[in-house]
């Protein structure tokens, strides 16, 4: 449909742990507002270029939250229900993924950085995960303060128990 534009949530909308709504708002704003001054009254090279900018400056953050959720829910399911647990991610020296960024972020500004451009927006997932710098901090944090406590996951009857209250 073209003349009908669509900026944040009418975009996408993702799992709102990492705090996107508002970055995936004002992205789409921008563009529009980009997209209206470039192309003024050619409704039909408005939404192709929205379309374009929907693909480079949404749709990675879009994956990169799925493939997020979708490691968090194997973990969980491997947690509450006993389920296998989830393989990890192969060795690589070359990128990092979300979560050993999150595990290092505490520890290391670099690592803290990185992790920060990519639940703002500010970064694309992939060009944080291989940014050398960041993979280097990364994975030295990690073989320093990796064998810390892990996180206390609640067992299913606890679970079940507060949500019994």
């Amino acid at each position: 449909m073209t003349g009908l534009h669509a900026i944040g949530d009418s975009v996408c909308t993702t799992n709102p742990t990492l705090g996107r709504g508002l970055s995936v708002a004002l992205s789409t704003v921008a563009d529009l507002l980009d997209t209206i001054a470039k192309y003024g009254e050619d409704p039909i090279a408005q939404a192709l270029a929205l379309d374009e900018l929907v693909a480079d400056h949404v749709a990675p953050f879009y994956e990169d939250q799925a493939s997020i959720d979708a490691e968090r829910l194997a973990i969980l399911r491997h947690t509450i229900f006993d389920a296998p647990a989830p393989d990890p991610p192969p060795a690589s020296s070359d990128r990092v993924t979300f979560w050993q960024l999150r595990g290092a972020a505490p520890f290391d500004p670099t690592a803290f950085r990185g992790v920060s451009r990519i639940m703002g927006m500010i970064g694309q997932p992939e060009e944080v995960y291989t940014d050398p710098q960041v993979v280097q901090r990364t994975q030295e944090t990690l073989r320093h303060h990796a064998s810390g406590p892990p996180i206390a996951q609640p067992t299913r009857e606890e679970l079940l128990a507060v949500l019994a209250q």
